[in-house]
């Protein structure tokens, strides 16, 4: 068992995480760790993860099937080493539990298995939404390319097109063109939301904001935004208690 220091500006290719659901497992087998009881977790989302999709693909039947029998006859020791390994940190800090392989053949395999996986859930989350299909060829509103584009990749709620009235010609078939977003963008764009989510939110006043770092210099991005949260979280008391910050 190892643990590793997580970003998800620094790790977003070797973690394909997406939330999972409140009874049974997500996309991939990871999942943020129920501290007060990890058997929870390794029961409930990595466990169950390789029962689920031992049989997607007939190459990893078996070891998907013996990683879940060794999981289930071995739970009460990965639980207790989990729980040790975990005391050392601090009472605040949040866990992703996750599963690879030694060999590094397996490992590169099993990781594009999960990945392609992950990428056909979100996919359709990205371009379905209110019973319509919504997707085209076009350039990325980000990265500029011109490829297949999709309609619903937002992460924030402002946006939206709950009304049909939002949509071109009144057609939620053609929202796809008034914000055009390609797939790997629409990965990064929702990691950086729940970045921001997580490290920039704050409550002023009784109401809650989000505060978006624009960098004019991507070059060092990594080192700025560990010194912006160091000192974004010394002044975040202040902001909640609505006083005002010396600049």
């Amino acid at each position: 068992m190892e643990i590793t220091e997580y970003g998800s500006y620094k790790h977003a290719s070797v973690y394909p995480y997406r939330r999972p659901p409140s009874q049974g497992p997500g996309v991939a087998p990871a999942a943020i760790l129920n501290k007060k009881s990890p058997k929870k977790t390794i029961d409930g989302k990595i466990r169950q993860w390789f029962r689920k999709y031992k049989d997607m693909d007939q190459v990893y039947t078996d070891l998907f099937d013996d990683v879940a029998n060794f999981i289930e006859e071995n739970i009460d020791a990965i639980d207790n080493k989990v729980a040790n390994s975990i005391q050392e940190f601090k009472r605040k800090e949040s866990f992703l539990l996750t599963v690879d392989f030694r060999d590094s053949k397996i490992s590169q395999d099993f990781r594009n298995f999960v990945k392609n996986g992950f990428y056909a859930n979100v996919n359709e989350k990205y371009h379905t939404r209110y019973g319509v299909t919504s997707l085209g060829n076009g350039e990325c509103f980000h990265c500029g390319k011109s490829k297949e584009v999709l309609a619903f990749t937002s992460p924030f709620q402002f946006y939206t097109h709950d009304k049909v009235t939002y949509a071109p010609g009144f057609d939620r078939r053609y929202v796809w063109k008034q914000y055009p977003v390609c797939m790997d963008c629409a990965l990064i764009v929702e990691l950086g939301a729940a970045f921001i989510r997580d490290q920039f939110s704050y409550l002023f006043n009784g109401i809650p904001y989000l505060l978006f770092p624009k960098f004019i210099n991507v070059r060092g991005m990594s080192e700025t935004l560990d010194e912006l949260i160091n000192a974004y979280e010394n002044r975040k008391k202040t902001l909640a208690k609505g006083s005002k910050i010396n600049k």
